[in-house]
């Protein structure tokens, strides 16, 4: 079970990470939607992934331990589920902004 939760824990960790590289591009505004769509393609990926191991997990723990395990599990799984919804929005959006194209004028 020791391997399962530090797997587990890489995982989230670079679930983390993710998810602070991707905010600053967005606050930098150097987002893009291919960069957006990325994002929530491997948060996708990572929350399916994350589930199965703390179900793995869960199977192996005495009693007095799930609880615990539970709301740590959700809590996790709630920081990823906010994000994705954020990234969609974001991309809505930046799907929504009409480009600017400036252009010189002629004399």
């Amino acid at each position: 079970m020791d391997k399962l939760k530090a797997v587990r824990g890489g995982h989230r960790s670079a679930v983390t990470r993710q998810i602070h590289k991707t905010h600053e591009k967005i606050n930098e505004g150097e987002i893009t939607r291919r960069d957006i769509h990325s994002a929530i393609e491997n948060l996708e990926r990572k929350h399916e992934l994350l589930q199965k191991l703390d179900a793995e997990i869960l199977d192996s723990l005495d009693a007095e331990s799930v609880e615990q395990e539970i709301l740590d599990a959700d809590e996790f799984n709630q920081h990823i589920d906010i994000n994705i919804r954020r990234y969609k929005e974001c991309d809505l959006e930046l799907r929504s902004s009409t480009p600017v194209i400036i252009g010189r004028e002629e004399s």
